[in-house]
């Protein structure tokens, strides 16, 4: 996956296993697919910076590093936590998961034209209605 400014760019696809890359004998190349930069195949523009990574990087970690903050994975919080706070997260967690549930049950929500729409019907059906002169 390639990312600008710490957002998804372009659309990512996978070709072949992983590479290995041997120390002293590999390049990192910005603007050219590969070989040595010379002629007309320079990169036009500015890179302001571009860094490397042992390991791949979530899309979190990738928005904060690109927006300069510090990432910390919520693996890290937890683990940091003792087990009566990370209970308390856990039993959290299931309960915004549980309220998730239900409101997605209820369908979508009625848009507020439609709503006093329902309201003026409801009050039109009232049976007192009839007996009002």
């Amino acid at each position: 996956r390639c990312y600008r400014n710490g957002k998804l760019y372009g659309t990512p696809y996978k070709k072949g296993g992983r590479a290995s890359f041997k120390a002293g004998e590999s390049q990192v190349l910005f603007g050219l697919r590969h070989g040595a930069p010379s002629g007309n195949r320079l990169l036009r523009g500015v890179l302001f910076e571009a860094r490397l990574h042992l390991r791949a990087l979530s899309a979190e970690e990738v928005a904060a590093s690109a927006s300069g903050s510090a990432f910390v994975s919520r693996a890290d919080v937890l683990a940091a936590l003792d087990d009566a706070r990370r209970r308390e997260v856990t039993d959290l967690d299931a309960a915004i998961a549980a309220g998730r549930r239900e409101l997605a049950e209820l369908g979508a929500p009625v848009r507020t034209e439609e709503s006093w729409g329902r309201v003026a019907h409801a009050l039109y059906n009232l049976k007192e209605f009839l007996y009002l002169r």
